[in-house]
């Protein structure tokens, strides 16, 4: 299907309007947020793949916005839950909504019982209200052509650029997917066959994105670099060894590989000892110590927050979302330990410490399987290089990014990732059917 210029139009008008809207609301503040209120929501009922590029600027402020977005894919969910689209994962979706009535009743429950504001009680509802972009991009899934591949490609340049400006308050989370997806085709594109289908332009935005984040070494982090090794291994394995794909399209492996790295990382880390006057900075990934560095960001820094974190949800035996977010004992480089709330950098750990051991790990179930099922399009041969591309990037940084963090779920990042994870099953399911 061909896009017109009207279309072409419509995409990067609104994709303009994201833009102004989100430096707007550094000056503006709330204020703006809800006069666009409107207009956001407009854009998701919509349910028009034309607008999925500019909704995915919208979602970089958080807050207001992103929640807006969120809660707007699960109406949309509930609405066509009878969807011929949905029929194949129809008990996905059941098993998706399952949590809602208990939300609900924790969420009225907050407000009368906590002193705080309306979007801090509704916050931690973030992370399940995350899962249901997936639904939107099924949703839309038979609209989506070549000419939007290129324009996610384009935004992502765009946002990324946020990232490196000075001036700019947000935390730039779409890098996360953007920087992976880049290195894919940093790498790939030494190959002529596969260089022949990109644009010369996509070419240079991706070396220059990849050259940018190596030389400012400060954004250089191991979980983008994973993120973006895996999809790369992933993107080679779907022309030379497509059997290593399988791994990542089966939820139980995924979740069995993960408990594992899991574990022993906690196990590990209460035998890491480090120097109080050791630094370790980003840089040192392109340094001689660089698996000094690996080992001090498994050990030292995730692995005795993982620990923390562990001991706190056995001992309470949390089965149940808390009223508050509850606090964990954190070791401090040997030498301390302080009781924090900071995230706990693993999905699964950080979803049993938000909703309890029986909700938080029934998300993580869903999530997980999810990311397997946008896999599946890369069991298909001959698709083209971009549902190629965005297939690998979303498995790596689905799986590592989930390991390493809990943004893949956030309402920073949710959106992105869950949204394209969508688009892709879907895609499959209608080229199978």
């Amino acid at each position: 299907m061909r896009i017109s210029f009207k279309d072409n139009f419509v995409i990067w008008f609104n994709v303009a309007v994201a833009f102004i809207l989100i430096i707007g609301y550094q000056y503006l503040g709330e204020a703006l947020k809800y006069i666009a209120v409107p207009y956001v929501l407009y854009l998701v009922w919509s349910k028009d793949v034309r607008y999925f590029p500019a909704l995915i600027v919208h979602i970089i402020p958080g807050s207001t916005i992103s929640l807006l977005i969120l809660t707007g894919c699960l109406f949309l969910t509930i609405y066509h839950f009878n969807h011929v689209k949905f029929h194949k994962i129809r008990w996905l979706i059941i098993i998706s909504l399952l949590p809602l009535p208990i939300f609900y009743y924790m969420t009225l429950m907050r407000i009368f019982t906590l002193d705080k504001g309306f979007i801090d009680i509704v916050v931690p509802l973030g992370l399940y209200l995350g899962l249901f972009p997936f639904y939107y991009g099924v949703l839309i899934s038979d609209q989506i052509t070549i000419k939007i591949w290129r324009a996610i490609y384009l935004v992502l340049f765009f946002t990324s650029l946020l990232f490196f400006m000075p001036f700019i308050n947000y935390y730039i989370r779409l890098f996360f997917f953007a920087f992976p997806l880049y290195l894919s085709v940093s790498f790939l594109i030494f190959n002529k066959r596969f260089r022949s289908f990109l644009k010369n332009y996509e070419i240079f935005i991706a070396v220059l994105i990849f050259i940018m984040t190596l030389f400012g070494g400060y954004m250089l982090t191991f979980t983008l670099l994973g993120s973006g090794f895996v999809g790369l291994f992933l993107a080679i394995s779907y022309y030379k060894f497509r059997a290593n794909i399988k791994l990542f399209t089966k939820p139980y492996r995924l979740i069995l590989i993960f408990a594992i790295l899991t574990a022993l990382i906690i196990k590990s880390s209460s035998n890491y000892n480090f120097n109080v006057s050791d630094t370790y900075n980003p840089s040192m990934i392109l340094s001689s110590n660089v698996l000094d560095y690996i080992q001090y960001k498994a050990l030292g820094d995730r692995g005795h927050i993982w620990e923390g974190s562990w001991e706190y949800l056995k001992n309470k035996q949390m089965f149940w979302p808390p009223y508050e977010l509850p606090k964990y004992n954190l070791e401090i480089k040997n030498t301390k330990t302080i009781l924090t709330s900071i995230p706990v950098h693993n999905l699964m750990l950080e979803l049993f410490r938000n909703y309890g051991f029986v909700i938080g790990g029934l998300v993580f179930f869903v999530y997980i399987v999810k990311i397997s099922l946008s896999g599946r399009l890369l069991l298909i041969r001959n698709r083209d290089i971009y549902e190629t591309l965005f297939t690998s990037t979303t498995l790596g940084v689905g799986f590592i990014g989930a390991l390493t963090g809990q943004y893949p779920l956030i309402g920073t990042f949710s959106f992105l990732l869950l949204g394209v994870a969508g688009l892709l099953y879907g895609i499959s399911k209608n080229i199978v059917t």
